[in-house]
């Protein structure tokens, strides 16, 4: 099925008041046609489609949305607008339970769904359980007049044409105009294991009346860097799906996100929730921080993009992790394009990528030649890729090994970016981001204090523990490791001794790690 697209340049702040743009919107609409409504952040996608229950063909609007925070923060906004129907929100949390709700069999009911990259996400850590009953969802949706809005479709593209819902479309409208959300990015190489230099740089950037918010997809970490910096006298809060929004000191903060967009503490530390449409109003946003591990497995440059533009009245500096690709990844790269060249990059949209999603599940099941000929070292990354094994078979769900081949080509760029204009070019027009400056900040371990003939010896029983397999105890491997570094390197813990020793800038802990053994014995294995 070929659906018609169209762009439109956007001729005024806010969709609302472009009357042509409008016009071709409501036509659909009213034709009970699925129209895909593509706009940048801060272009009022949210306040037109709610106004559209003010006309003669619609009765009212359903709308549907990721989280909660971001549905009552809409419906607050639709009831100061004064709007004459109310409108229906379900959160994420709801809807996906229901496979039914009222309204939706009213034909004249428009059905809205926001953040439509979300159901992308989801594949690659909930699909059983989030995206399959979204989906359905969405499906019956499609038989309304239906708009899907996202300002990031990049995955949207690639991993849900096979869907029933992708399929329902009628029009993909893409509006475009220049927004500048950020002037100034800096990658951040090498500083995502040192959350100490990490946290001493916000720290840094404190400034008095002024604002910063981190994004930090790790619950227990949330907590424990606002504790850090609330003991240093800084008023920092975290706020994540396991916070609880009734505690004194949380509920006003929390209210005043939601109801006014408004931030009152200095620094807020948050998981992923904070890049789903949730606006901030204060002017005085200065840095942002995007903190993902160094293989981005726990975010993805659409989440990025998602949240450097919650500051809607600021144009704050964002820092954000720079990407690493693991060494499975580089060789599926290798692997998957064998046939071609080598080392080039990714091109979603092409032919070639079609084929590229078959090779991922022809590299599943053939992983026996990819773990004795191409040295992959992890098996359970297979399942990363959206594969699974049923006996002797594997399958692929299609959505999942998409996005995977997405997130990997964004990795690929990503992890190429330099401090120069061909970075820039990059960021405007594979990933439509306006910058003025960019830069690179690479985090320089202290020296070990171990002599460089310390350093080799260290390195040489590691590895003469990896090649014999042997077993040992956490104190054996510190007694000798004592012995070797002459007592410089003194813990009680092998764990401790590799994350917190660097050699020839690299982190031990990035080498080499410890593999549990029955009897409460340990082998030291190879990360690279």
């Amino acid at each position: 099925m070929n659906i018609k697209k169209t762009t439109h340049p956007l001729t005024t702040k806010y969709l609302s008041e472009d009357t042509s743009l409008t016009r071709m919107i409501e036509e659909h609409l009213s034709k009970h046609e699925t129209v895909l409504l593509i706009a940048p952040q801060g272009t009022g996608k949210t306040t037109y489609i709610q106004s559209l229950q003010n006309k003669d063909f619609i009765n009212t609007v359903v709308g549907l949305f990721p989280t909660r925070m971001l549905s009552k923060q809409q419906r607050k906004n639709g009831q100061e607008a004064g709007f004459t129907h109310s409108t229906t929100y379900f959160s994420s949390e709801d809807y996906l339970k229901w496979m039914d709700f009222e309204g939706l069999s009213d034909h004249d009911t428009l059905i809205f769904i926001d953040e439509i990259h979300k159901i992308i996400q989801y594949s690659a850590f909930a699909y059983e359980e989030q995206t399959v009953p979204a989906l359905s969802i969405i499906e019956k949706a499609t038989k309304n007049p239906c708009i899907l809005a996202t300002a990031t479709p990049d995955y949207l593209y690639h991993c849900c044409t096979d869907e029933p819902f992708y399929q329902s479309i009628d029009i993909i409208i893409e509006v475009q105009t220049q927004k500048e959300y950020i002037k100034h990015l800096t990658l951040l190489d090498g500083y995502s294991k040192r959350e100490d230099a990490l946290k001493a740089l916000v720290r840094k950037n404190h400034k008095a009346d002024t604002k910063q918010i981190i994004l930090l997809n790790n619950t227990k970490k949330c907590d424990a860097w606002a504790e850090e910096f609330q003991q240093s006298g800084i008023h920092a809060l975290s706020i994540h799906s396991k916070t609880d929004r009734e505690h004194p000191t949380i509920q006003p903060i929390y209210e005043s996100i939601t109801n006014n967009g408004t931030l009152n503490c200095e620094i807020l530390i948050a998981t992923s929730w904070i890049d789903i449409g949730i606006s901030f109003k204060d002017e005085n946003i200065t840095n942002l921080y995007c903190i993902l591990t160094d293989n981005w497995t726990d975010g993805d440059f659409t989440m990025i993009k998602q949240f450097m533009a919650r500051a809607r009245k600021s144009t704050p500096h964002l820092y954000m992790t720079r990407p690493k690709l693991t060494y499975d990844e580089q060789e599926y790269l290798k692997y998957m394009r064998s046939h071609t060249e080598t080392n080039g990059l990714l091109s979603p949209g092409t032919d070639f990528y079609k084929e590229l999603e078959q090779d991922i599940i022809h590299t599943a099941r053939n992983q026996a030649e990819l773990i004795n000929q191409h040295k992959i070292k992890d098996q359970s990354s297979f399942y990363a890729m959206g594969c699974q094994k049923i006996g002797d078979r594997y399958t692929a769900n299609s959505m999942h090994c998409k996005y995977y081949l997405d997130t990997l080509y964004e990795k690929k760029q990503i992890e190429s970016f330099k401090d120069d204009d061909i970075t820039k070019e990059i960021l405007s027009k594979h990933f439509n981001i306006e910058v003025e400056q960019i830069d690179i900040h690479t985090y320089t371990p202290e020296a070990t204090g171990l002599t460089p003939e310390e350093e080799q010896a260290v390195i040489l029983y590691l590895e003469e523990l990896y090649t014999t397999q042997k077993k040992f105890a956490q104190k054996e491997l510190c007694t000798k490791i004592r012995t070797i570094t002459n007592d410089k390197k003194n813990y009680e813990k092998a764990g401790q001794f590799l994350k917190n020793t660097f050699i020839g800038g690299e982190q031990l802990n990035t080498l080499f790690k410890l593999a549990r053994k029955n009897g409460g014995k340990y082998q030291i294995e190879k990360i690279k």
